[in-house]
Parts: C-alpha cells; sequence; structure tokens
C-alpha cells in the first residue's frame, strides 16, 4: 500500500482542483443575474487561491514521484 502522505497530498490537489474550477463557474453564473452586490471579487479571489493551492500540491505530488494526467 502507497505511504499516507501521498494519498493526503493528491486528495488536497483533486478538491482544490474542484474548487477553483467550481467557484469560477458560480460567478460566470452570476453575471447572468443582476443583483444590488456585486461577489464576482470575492469568488474569484477563493478561485484564485484554491488554482494557488491546486498547483502547489500538484508539485508537491510531482515531487514525491506521482503523476497526474489530465484529459
Amino acid at each position: 500500500m502507497l505511504p499516507t502522505g501521498w494519498q493526503e497530498t493528491l486528495h488536497e490537489c483533486l478538491v482544490y482542483g474542484m474548487l477553483f474550477k467550481a467557484v469560477a463557474k458560480d460567478a460566470e453564473t452570476l453575471d447572468a443575474i443582476e443583483m444590488r452586490i456585486s461577489y464576482k471579487p470575492l469568488l474569484e479571489v477563493v478561485s484564485q487561491w484554491a488554482e494557488r493551492k491546486h498547483h502547489e500540491y500538484r508539485r508537491e505530488f510531482e515531487r514525491m514521484g506521482g503523476k497526474i494526467h489530465v484529459k
């Protein structure tokens, strides 16, 4: 069985990857709705933060010898 550290790093990479994509998609949806307050700047900050964390964990996973194949 593979070490727990590797599994945890892969898990975090995937979670942050899904988070930044979901937040970006929500921001697009909110653009279509007229609102008094714009949440887009906040969503952009959260999405960018999640994307940075995703890439940080991805680099760590690759340093451990793992590979992620994206279709």
